[in-house]
């Protein structure tokens, strides 16, 4: 691609091919300029926007990710990846209605799509909603039988219900289907936590961040861990890391205040309880960790 740009700077759709190999590269920081050529040149092209909006959406830059996918959307009210990727970033900006929302026309325009059924079965049990997920991915689980982390998302809907036998037998089976399923790793070590199994569970928040640096829920397990064995000073650090990778979460500031009160750092400590109360006010279903 970059040598048919060379030859026709014009060329909105090598700009645009390029980018997509980044981001199927994983490399989000390039797509994103290429993705911006490519407007530039084709100003209506809603594949553009939903491109660079993914590209925000991996970089964590929700604000910009919702404008670009929320333009894609207005340019092709037909893309049902637009409205699951911005569902995505309403997830994560605490906004569960939006975000539902989108998932539900993603699944009104494309009814086997995975990934929608997928990030509406995982914010379903943040939401404390375990039927409805259980719906979720047991209609994922047979759209796609070897799916990794449909099993690890149905076990945490078993946990999310007490059911702690099979919350664990359905991440075992997902790390048979894949060893190398970090969303998996992570979900097994929130069993083990809610098991006490602390060192098991740090094992699997290891796993899982060694293979995904991204992993909030990891960050989440291996500071409540490291908390719960004293360590407070790696508490913090993996909690303050989890809070960047997710600034909605409310899970992760309970436990900072925690840690910051056990570090008799009270004015910290009020401050993360005075963001969970500004987190909890637009609805009160934020559900913490289990």
């Amino acid at each position: 691609m970059t040598r048919a740009i060379e030859e026709d700077p014009t060329n909105a759709d090598a700009y645009f091919q390029r980018a997509r190999a980044a981001l199927w590269a994983d490399d989000p920081d390039p797509a994103i300029p290429d993705a911006t050529e490519a407007i530039r040149l084709r100003p209506d092209w809603p594949d553009a926007y939903g491109l660079r909006g993914w590209a925000h959406l991996k970089n964590a830059a929700f604000p910009q990710a919702i404008a670009d996918l929320s333009e894609a959307i207005r340019l092709d009210p037909r893309s049902f990846k637009d409205y699951g990727n911005r569902g995505l970033a309403y997830s994560m900006t605490n906004e569960p209605a939006k975000a539902l929302a989108d998932y539900d026309q993603a699944l009104r325009l494309e009814p086997t799509s995975f990934e929608a059924l997928a990030n509406r079965g995982s914010l379903l049990i943040e939401l404390g909603e375990y039927d409805k997920a259980l719906t979720d991915v047991n209609r994922l689980i047979r759209l796609k039988p070897n799916l990794a982390i449909a099993y690890a998302a149905r076990g945490m809907a078993y946990l999310g219900k007490k059911n702690g036998e099979q919350a664990l037998n359905d991440c075992n089976r997902a790390l048979e289907l894949d060893l190398n399923e970090p969303i998996a790793h992570a979900s097994r070590a929130q069993v083990h936590v809610s098991q006490g199994r602390l060192d098991d569970a740090l094992k699997d928040a290891n796993a899982a961040i060694k293979l995904d640096p991204s992993s909030t829920k990891a960050f989440q397990v291996r500071g409540f861990v490291a908390a719960k064995k004293g360590d407070l000073t790696r508490a913090l650090e993996d909690i303050n890391e989890s809070i960047r990778l997710a600034p909605a979460e409310v899970f992760s500031y309970k436990v900072r205040a925690a840690i910051y009160e056990a570090l008799r750092d009270y004015e910290r400590a009020s401050r993360d309880y005075q963001t969970i109360l500004r987190l909890q006010a637009p609805e009160d279903d934020n559900k913490e960790l289990k």
